[in-house]
């Protein structure tokens, strides 16, 4: 049995203003023909299908074309939900779905046999059993206490997760003795290395959850969330697949993968696959004589299109700055054809660069609150900040979680 682990196909996203959709098809292309060849049984995707809530018409045709073409291929498909896909899309169709071997989990459901899954072989035999755990929020987890500080908060959502995977794993096993139990996650394991593409939740990986606290029976553990691609465990066997596609420029160097889980007797083997690129992201940096100068050396001789993104560093701002950066912009584009998607222009003053960036409309999509939020604690004393600034990002994620919930209303 062949069983195809990917997760973080995040449609509909952009980098900066630029639209990603030609690249996210050519992957689920690329990812059919992979399926139909390699006669793959299963295919997996850990959570964050869709990068909204509320996905445009084009990211649900991708979606849904994917879907058809998978079908046809004789690969069955489980689906879990992540923190941007909305529960209700995803479970809207699932009753439909289902009938065509695509089993879809939006949210957690009150009756756990519906977030198991025996895997079958053609004869009919369960040769594994799956644990469809979608990305688990707040309210499935704990109950809100008056006064709870914000440590004994992430204690009981991370007890919370425990005690889900032990539920589901003792009734999986119970269902399906003696066979292996894979696991489905999308959630923020401990010292995972993450890129600029995710949502700054976990300030100082404080909110992590510990790979010990997983069943010890689970024999692998596909997880989606952070989008570079890393193993844990002795065996290897807890798994982030990663985005298969760069969704952000500090991923412009990583190699993009899959794994595959190939089980032959009752044992598993897991290797990755690789995914070709699509697209191919560099960055350039330094003062702006410095980019200007390496601007004027930039060649575009490869089949793939090129995104490019300028990171210029000065001691201080000069209001001269920004025409000079839109000349190296245009040269850059007459010169080679090459698209500069993202600009960035950082000063030695943080604070500064801050207060001008808020001046700047055009520049505003580059502020994270953060930012604004550790000029405010300059004022407190050190070994505060570390505390306050795990409130600020639990507030920050509870206030995207709440307009998610606004958007499926």
């Amino acid at each position: 049995m062949i069983i195809l682990h990917t997760a973080d196909w995040h449609l509909g996203k952009k980098l900066y203003d630029y639209d990603l959709s030609g690249i996210q098809s050519q992957y689920l292309d690329w990812l059919a023909n992979y399926l139909k060849s390699e006669k793959v049984d299963y295919l997996l995707i850990s959570g964050d299908v869709f990068d909204l809530a509320n996905p445009s018409s084009d990211s649900l045709r991708l979606y849904y074309e994917f879907l058809h073409t998978a079908m046809q291929t004789g690969t069955r498909l489980i689906i879990t939900g992540g923190n941007h896909d909305s529960p209700l899309v995803l479970n809207a169709p699932a009753r439909l779905l289902h009938y065509m071997q695509v089993f879809v989990v939006g949210c957690l459901s009150e009756n756990i046999d519906e977030m198991i899954f025996p895997l079958k072989n053609p004869e009919g035999d369960v040769e594994a059993v799956v644990i469809g755990m979608p990305f688990l929020r707040d309210r499935d987890l704990r109950r809100s206490v008056a006064g709870q500080g914000y440590q004994e908060r992430i204690e009981s959502v991370r007890e919370g997760i425990k005690l889900r995977y032990m539920e589901l794993s003792e009734r999986a096993r119970n269902l399906y003795p003696n066979v292996p139990t894979i696991a489905m996650g999308h959630l923020f394991v401990q010292n995972s290395v993450v890129s600029e593409s995710e949502r700054e939740i976990q300030v100082g990986n404080q909110a992590a959850f510990s790979t010990a606290n997983f069943p010890t029976d689970l024999q692998y553990i596909a997880l989606g969330h952070i989008h570079r691609p890393q193993a844990f465990g002795e065996k290897g066997n807890m798994r982030y697949s990663g985005s298969p596609y760069p969704l952000s420029f500090s991923e412009k160097d990583d190699n993009k993968e899959m794994v595959r889980i190939d089980i032959v007797d009752g044992e598993i083997d897991i290797r990755t696959v690789e995914v070709p690129a699509f697209a191919e992201l560099r960055s350039i940096a330094g003062s702006l004589a410095e980019v200007r100068t390496q601007a004027e050396n930039l060649e575009n001789a490869e089949n793939l299109p090129i995104l490019l993104e300028l990171k210029i560093s000065e001691e201080v701002y000069k209001p001269e700055f920004l025409q000079e950066r839109d000349q190296i912009i245009s040269e850059i584009k007459q010169k080679t054809g090459i698209e500069v998607v993202a600009t960035r222009i950082e000063f030695a003053d943080q604070e500064q660069m801050v207060r001008e960036k808020l001046r700047q409309t055009e520049t505003i999509h580059e502020i994270k609150p953060a930012d604004v939020f550790e000029i405010l604690l300059k004022s407190y004393p050190q070994e505060e900040i570390g505390d306050l600034l795990a409130t600020f990002a639990s507030l920050e994620e509870e206030i995207h979680q709440e307009m998610q919930n606004e958007e499926r209303l």
